[in-house]
């Protein structure tokens, strides 16, 4: 059974029809690309598995559950975590400060505990700094701790917000556009990066358009193109699909 099934899943906005129709299986362990051309689709997939958008039609099965329309909160909850395109960090809060607070939307710490200091809560709080050192020690980031979150390069903040996808261990991590725009050297520290992450066992599905990166590093790619999906396969087989050089280019043999 695939670890998550898109079964005809269709949105439209008005008129307009951004997606139609898409099926699609992602298997546990795998690293799946979706790519096309701006406006093909692929950032509406992602606000449809994740609860920030609800199909017009067509269903999300996660794990063999129909998770259609849940609020992103319950989502998340279930083991689907995503990246945004725009990175948004609190302002004035070290990476550090950052990581205790993802951390702790997941940790289970009470408020009134925290404010009284109790015993219990201490704890808590010691397990909380453990596990924030410990995901930024696999992002790369433990070095950076105490410097204020904002001020950090994008290619770091990039990874920060990668960090903080990780902080509730999900099963199925939804990556949108972390390379794109970033030097070559951070495009390679963040696919080493997503390579590991798949290592630990959590399923990746990335949107890039950076597609030396995301060639590199998928299993398996799915094609969009107007909402609809054109191909899907292995990188050799999308490299030379006909359909994918016609919507990319025209006339490029090469979409890589």
């Amino acid at each position: 059974m695939p670890l998550l099934e898109l079964r005809g899943l269709t949105k439209h906005f008005g008129g307009l029809v951004a997606l139609y129709d898409l099926h699609l299986d992602v298997t546990e362990g795998e690293i799946l690309g979706i790519i096309g051309p701006n406006g093909a689709g692929k950032t509406t997939v992602f606000n449809l598995i994740s609860g920030v958008y609800k199909p017009t039609r067509g269903r999300v099965v996660f794990k063999g559950r129909d998770i259609t329309g849940l609020r992103p909160d319950k989502i998340a909850r279930r083991g689907i975590v995503r990246t945004f395109q725009n990175i948004a960090l609190w302002q004035d809060l070290t990476v550090m400060d950052t990581m205790r607070a993802a951390c702790h939307l997941v940790s289970g710490t009470d408020f009134f505990g925290t404010f009284l200091n109790t015993p219990a809560n201490l704890r808590k709080e010691k397990i909380v700094d453990e596990k924030a050192l410990e995901i930024l020690r696999f992002v790369g980031m433990d070095h950076l701790k105490d410097q204020v979150a904002e001020t950090t390069s994008h290619g770091y903040q990039r990874l920060l917000s990668i960090a903080i996808g990780l902080a509730s261990k999900p099963s199925l991590l939804l990556l949108d556009e972390p390379v794109t725009a970033l030097s070559p050297e951070r495009v390679v520290a963040i696919m080493n990066l997503i390579r590991k992450i798949r290592e630990e066992g959590t399923t990746v599905v990335i949107i890039e358009h950076n597609m030396r990166a995301i060639f590199g590093v998928c299993d398996r790619l799915a094609v969009l193109n107007y909402g609809a999906k054109i191909a899907e396969g292995s990188p050799a087989e999308i490299r030379e699909n006909k359909d994918v050089i016609v919507a990319y280019s025209g006339a490029r043999k090469d979409v890589s």
